[in-house]
């Protein structure tokens, strides 16, 4: 079985599933942003292959998985922030597996929550915010304690901007640390 692997090295956790989809037979090839060099020994013993690609670049990433010539019979990404990547490559490549629209709903909050609501299950308020006054006045709305009105005020963005991130996404706090701006589309959600 050949399985393409989304960030083999990073976060940490992904190495030991790399490691175990190799010792199960599978034929690992990895993608990530860096170079083979950096792979721990572990992730480099366990692949088959490597193709360095930046993961925000879908369609580079595209044409590189294509560009090595291996039929995949599966698309695996664990690491939250490319789900979505490892589900429209599996639409582009006729790939088994979650496809966009369903890895969406698991990565939008806002989604999710519509549709377990369409399903006729209670949900808590919910909003999509996509500027800073949206998000004033959703916390008006749902009453927030004055804790958020602190943190709205705070004079420095990056904290500010980190609390918020955690509160409004669910994110992890690693997660959010490690952000960078070019990994972050507003106009996604």
């Amino acid at each position: 079985m050949n399985v393409l692997f989304l960030s083999p090295n990073y976060p940490p956790e992904m190495q030991e599933f790399t490691r175990g989809l190799a010792e199960v037979s599978a034929r690992v090839v990895g993608v990530g942003d860096g170079p083979a060099g950096a792979l721990v020994p572990t992730v480099k013993a366990a692949l088959a292959g490597y193709i360095q690609a930046p993961l925000t670049d879908k369609e580079r990433v595209l044409a590189e998985v294509r560009a090595c010539g291996v039929r995949f019979d599966r698309i695996e990404c664990l690491w939250e922030p490319f789900v979505e990547l490892a589900a429209w490559l599996r639409e582009q490549l006729g790939v088994p597996g979650m496809r966009l629209d369903t890895a969406i709903a698991f990565r939008d909050k806002e989604i999710m929550k519509q549709r377990v609501e369409a399903a006729g299950l209670r949900v808590p308020y919910h909003f999509r915010a996509r500027s800073e006054e949206e998000v004033k006045r959703a916390v008006e709305k749902v009453e927030f304690p004055a804790f958020f009105r602190h943190v709205f005020k705070h004079p420095n963005e990056t904290p500010r901007d980190a609390i918020l991130m955690l509160l409004f996404t669910g994110m992890r706090k690693s997660n959010v640390l490690a952000m960078r701006w070019d990994q972050i589309n507003l106009d996604l959600g």
